[in-house]
């Protein structure tokens, strides 16, 4: 469709599983666009389970894109806290990185939720949002470049 064309269109709620695969589909084609077949790549994801007496008692979610892992997830269940699960946890994705040749891990997380904890591990801290997602809460935003270990 061209600027020129005056065709209505119709906006729709939709599943957004329904529309995931097109949206995933249409950056796919961006990103060979613009950095070659050779280099485009879909995103891995990392997912490590902590158990204690096979009952799952926390774990970590990341998903590597090109030279970059994000962790999505990191939590562990409030009776299983402060036995250093979620160190050991991101500990192992960090050794996972390091063997995928990432330079950078990046991640968010609300202010009450584990700043301090990031901190203590090498995160800096490179910006926040005040009131997001909600008026008192405030997002912030960690990075740990792998090359500086």
């Amino acid at each position: 469709m061209n600027e020129g064309d005056k065709t209505m269109i119709d906006y729709q709620p939709i599943n957004s599983e329904d529309l995931k695969p097109m949206i995933y589909d249409i950056f796919k084609q961006q990103r060979l666009e613009y950095v070659g077949e050779s280099q485009a790549r879909n995103e891995d994801i990392i997912s490590i389970g902590a158990y204690k007496d096979k009952q799952l008692v926390g774990g970590i979610i990341a998903h590597q894109q090109f030279q970059t892992l994000e962790i999505d997830y990191l939590a562990i269940q409030k009776g299983f806290r402060n036995l250093k699960i979620g160190s050991q946890l991101l500990e192992h994705v960090e050794l996972l990185a390091q063997e995928k040749d990432i330079i950078t891990i990046t991640l968010n997380t609300l202010e009450y939720q584990a700043g301090a904890f990031y901190e203590r591990h090498g995160y800096t801290q490179f910006a926040q949002l005040e009131d997001v997602p909600r008026i008192g809460d405030v997002r912030a935003y960690y990075d740990k470049r792998m090359a500086e270990q």
